[in-house]
């Protein structure tokens, strides 16, 4: 379900882009890309070796007052799983695209005479990068998606494990905890509380300013069975003042929840990309004393539980991949194993909010953690946390627990129907049995519609839109690219299953039929890009004539992220060129495409057009 006609005068172009930009002072930045490595993704891919691993680059930053790079350190930590004795000799950032065998640009100093060796094939790697080219770092930092991962041993010298990057982030988390007696005036008659992680990724351009980013909340709550939360919110203001909200996560009297057991987890990622929101982050960043988490219920909507954030932001830890994405129930509890980072000596994982029995295997540095029987004789959904000595939590995954297996479903891309996915980009689930109702979302996207959520890998994804037979929903933010294990559960607890790749991109192109077929759902100005008024398609899927010179724009999903930049095209032997491609910025999960009509298009007639 996608009518995309509403969207012909959402153009971003570079005079917006620039109005969201934040002024750079002296500052540094520690940034960081968790990949999935794989043969699979060398060039060409190694059939033969049953070998995987996840590595996690960390990049310190430090840039003078007008924004350039002054200095920089670069560090690899991760692990490595290989059927047998293996000779690790080479880890770097290479420069090139998807496909394709670049250049080393960084490299950790692992050589033929420099090993590190696995008896057992499985390890963890910890290596630092020497000397880090400032230049060369300017361009891994301007597009991430041109530059790759890659390890090499002395059986498979020209690669083993490879990944190619799509971004970095910087995770600066804080959690504050939630109570009733920090409201104004105190809450004395309700018995509740919680804690909220708040986690803050700013996005930069070249020169490090903010031009747009994300907050992540993650709140564990104890309220009173059935209530029902209508509001979760971070308000600019200090402890014992009540202030106005400033980033909203979308929950409202019409789209809220209900704690049917009264305790529970809620997470929600929301971009933010409007002047006011970014400002507010970025005020947040500097002085988080004057801001304060807030959740409201309806029993009281000014506010039931309330923490003031204080301190500094640091980096929270994460939990990449998990054993299993679902659980079934029975009378025993189950064992999941967790590769994670950013882990210190107390760190300790929780399963729904409460500690749980656990062991860490240095060598490989995975987790071993108990889901207790307790929360598996009965449907319902779990949630994996890790919390490091300094009390910072990370953001869950999520597992199902269901009575069966559940039912097959298929994924695929919104707009081209491909069977590749992307980061952030919009994708559709088919199946049975999906929903109990059909829903579409408002302007804020809620994880759950109607009780029914989809989970990518664990992390609760964004929905547009919910019926028994199809959910439209954004991968989330994050999401790493490799195979995925997308769950869908119903309010009924039933569940349906899917494996489909992440890549770094999953390209298309809506169209005006919404099935991949026919003229694309385009738009196009006839007045040099004053007004966007002409639909390039009819509503039978036929084109619409444009002429020479006029700007056409093109709306698709999952090409944000592409290695090969400008994005060219072609269309009836012409070689076109493109103004404008990447995120559309007003719509989540939406890409976008600009270029003009050339003069050697004329007279041309219907053609195909093919990007690249």
């Amino acid at each position: 379900m996608w009518n995309l006609c509403a969207l012909r005068l959402k153009l971003i172009g570079s005079i917006v882009a620039l109005c969201l930009l934040t002024a750079v002072s002296a500052q540094a930045e520690t940034l960081y890309a968790l990949v999935r490595i794989s043969p699979a993704n060398e060039v060409p891919p190694i059939t033969t070796l049953d070998a995987t691993g996840g590595m996690l680059v960390i990049i310190d930053v430090q840039r003078n007052s007008v924004g350039a790079i002054t200095g920089a350190r670069m560090s690899f930590l991760g692990t490595v799983q290989f059927p047998g004795n293996v000779i690790v000799q080479g880890l770097h950032i290479h420069e090139g695209v998807a496909g394709v065998n670049g250049p080393v640009r960084f490299d950790t100093g692992l050589n033929a005479n420099t090993t590190l060796v696995f008896a057992n094939g499985a390890g963890v790697v910890q290596r630092d990068v020497a000397t880090v080219n400032l230049e060369a770092l300017g361009r891994l930092l301007a597009n991430p998606a041109g530059w790759y991962v890659n390890l090499h041993t002395s059986v498979n010298p020209g690669g083993a494990l490879r990944a190619q990057l799509t971004r970095f982030s910087e995770n600066l988390a804080m959690t504050t905890a939630l109570s009733t007696a920090n409201e104004v005036p105190p809450i004395t008659t309700q018995n509740a509380f919680g804690s909220a992680t708040i986690t803050v990724n700013p996005t930069r351009n070249a020169a490090g300013a903010v031009t747009g980013g994300s907050v992540n909340f993650t709140v564990g709550y104890d309220l009173p069975p059935n209530a029902v939360v209508r509001g979760l919110h971070i308000h600019e203001g200090p402890a014992g003042v009540n202030a106005g909200v400033v980033i909203d996560t979308g929950l409202s009297a019409a789209n809220n929840f209900v704690t049917a057991a009264g305790r529970g987890i809620y997470s929600s990622t929301l971009l933010l990309t409007t002047p006011a929101s970014i400002g507010a982050m970025m005020r947040l960043l500097v002085n988080p004393t004057n801001f304060y988490v807030n959740l409201h219920t309806n029993d009281f909507p000014g506010g039931v539980i309330r923490g003031q954030l204080g301190g500094s932001f640091n980096p929270a830890p994460q939990i990449a991949q998990v054993s299993t994405y679902n659980l079934l129930t029975g009378n025993t509890g189950s064992l999941v194993t967790a590769l994670a980072a950013n882990l210190d000596p107390a760190s300790e994982p929780l399963v729904n909010g409460e500690p749980t029995q656990f062991t860490f295997n240095p060598a490989t540095g995975l987790i071993t953690l108990l889901v207790p029987a307790n929360l598996l004789t009965e449907a319902g959904v779990v949630a994996l946390q890790i919390r490091n000595g300094n009390g910072l939590i990370s953001q869950p995954v999520f597992i199902p627990v269901a009575t069966n297996g559940g039912s097959t479903a298929a994924v695929l891309d919104s707009a081209g129907y491909g069977n590749v996915i992307a980061p952030e980009s919009i994708a559709s689930v088919y199946g049975v049995n999906l929903a109990t109702q059909t829903a579409i979302a408002g302007a804020i996207l809620p994880n759950a519609i109607g009780g029914t959520s989809v989970y990518v890998n664990g992390a609760a994804a964004p929905l547009f839109f919910v019926s028994p037979g199809q959910i439209n929903f954004q991968v989330p933010e994050g999401t790493v690219p490799g195979p995925a294990a997308i769950v869908v559960r119903n309010s009924n607890g039933a569940i349906a299953r899917s494996l489909i790749n992440v890549g770094t991109t999953g390209a298309g192109i809506f169209t005006r039929l919404a099935n991949g077929k026919g003229a694309p759902a385009a738009v196009a100005s006839t007045d040099n890009g004053q007004t966007y008024a002409l639909l390039m398609s009819n509503a039978d899927g036929t084109p619409v004539e444009i002429q020479v010179g006029n700007i056409a724009v093109f709306f698709g999903t999952g090409f944000r992220f592409l290695s090969n930049r400008p994005i060219t095209a072609a269309a009836g032997g012409v070689n076109l060129t493109t103004d404008l491609a990447g995120a559309q910025g007003a719509i989540v999960g939406l890409d976008q495409i600009n270029l003009i009509i050339p003069e050697s298009l004329r007279g041309k007639g219907e053609v195909d057009l093919v990007f690249t």
